[in-house]
């Protein structure tokens, strides 16, 4: 081990060297080290912020139609134009500014964004959790502890379980498989 060179190391201080390639590959454990860690976010919160850029996008389409809408009716000298000069009559900067038209816009349209929705779901998950936590059932006599919520946010994947992988060993089961429950529908 004292002479084995991993990938990405450098030799120096020598003129040559002699090699010999001992494992390589993709099941190398370098190169399953390299993958991009998985998220561990749950998937309704995957979905809530794809949902969120969808609103976020309509927010900003919808600001610079209506600031378009603005910019021509202004434009165009119409009775509404007219309505606006009776009400601001000296030519302006800022009034005639389409780009603040359209931050208008923005900050008027910005209740499309349910910024209360991350709140709610932050509160539902704390007390998720707090009630796992104390739920009796839950209690392990062997080492007289209650289950540990240590990410809240990951009970909302509970009931969307895909597989159930299981040993003969005990390893994982202390040969203690009891069939509990079983809720369909």
């Amino acid at each position: 081990a004292k002479s084995f060179l991993l990938r990405g190391s450098t030799i120096r201080n020598t003129s040559w060297v002699y090699g010999l390639v001992v494992f390589t590959g993709v099941d190398t454990k370098v190169v399953q080290n390299c993958r991009k860690t998985p998220s561990k976010r749950s998937r309704i919160e995957v979905t809530a912020n794809t949902l969120l850029m969808i609103v976020f996008g309509l927010l900003l389409f919808a600001a610079a139609v209506s600031a378009l809408a603005r910019g021509l009716f202004v434009v165009n000298g119409s009775q509404g134009a007219a309505q606006i000069l009776w009400a601001w009559p000296e030519p302006d900067p800022l009034r005639d500014n389409n780009f603040l038209a359209f931050i208008t816009f923005m900050i008027a349209y910005n209740n499309m964004i349910p910024i209360s929705l991350y709140v709610t779901t932050d509160l539902a998950r704390t007390f998720q959790g707090l009630r796992m936590e104390m739920d009796s059932s839950m209690y392990h006599s062997e080492t007289d502890s209650f289950c540990r919520v240590k990410n809240s946010g990951l009970n909302e994947d509970l009931g969307l379980i895909e597989f159930v992988l299981t040993d003969k060993t005990g390893t994982l089961t202390e040969n203690k498989m009891e069939f509990k429950a079983c809720s369909i529908g």
